[in-house]
């Protein structure tokens, strides 16, 4: 394998942040040049491009994991009028408030879960609150 494949392979697992992640990929990071030619250039193999596409799907799922669990903390949560607005998307309101979703036992289920959701989500805020004063 090419030694500067190698050293960007190496540098992807130390320094992340110096990657900017996401899908589709974004040249747009102190190494997205190096990353293009990589994938682009004729003179690298299929191995090569191969462990890059790899790596960088690796990251975006590290990155996947680390957001999750974010929003599990209620790091990342959406809180107040951006709440209620996230609450009212997941459960089919529009923005005047009207429903989107014809009214069903399922989407009325579907209603009814997505405020119980939103319920244990503000009490493990509650609790984070209270367990790290």
């Amino acid at each position: 394998m090419n030694g500067g494949v190698e050293i960007i392979l190496e540098r992807m697992k130390t320094h992340p942040d110096e990657f900017v992640i996401g899908s589709p990929i974004s040249y747009d990071s102190k190494w997205g040049s190096f990353l293009r030619e990589i994938i682009d250039a004729e003179y690298f193999n299929e191995a090569e491009k191969e462990a890059v596409l790899i790596a960088i799907r690796e990251a975006n799922r590290e990155n996947f994991t680390g957001r999750v669990m974010q929003r599990l903390a209620g790091e990342d949560e959406p809180t107040g009028a951006q709440g209620k607005l996230f609450l009212d998307q997941a459960i089919g309101m529009d923005m005047g408030g009207q429903s989107r979703i014809h009214s069903s036992p399922a989407n009325n289920d579907l209603a009814n879960t997505g405020r119980h959701i939103y319920a244990h989500a503000e009490a493990l805020r509650a609790l984070k609150g209270m367990i790290f004063k």
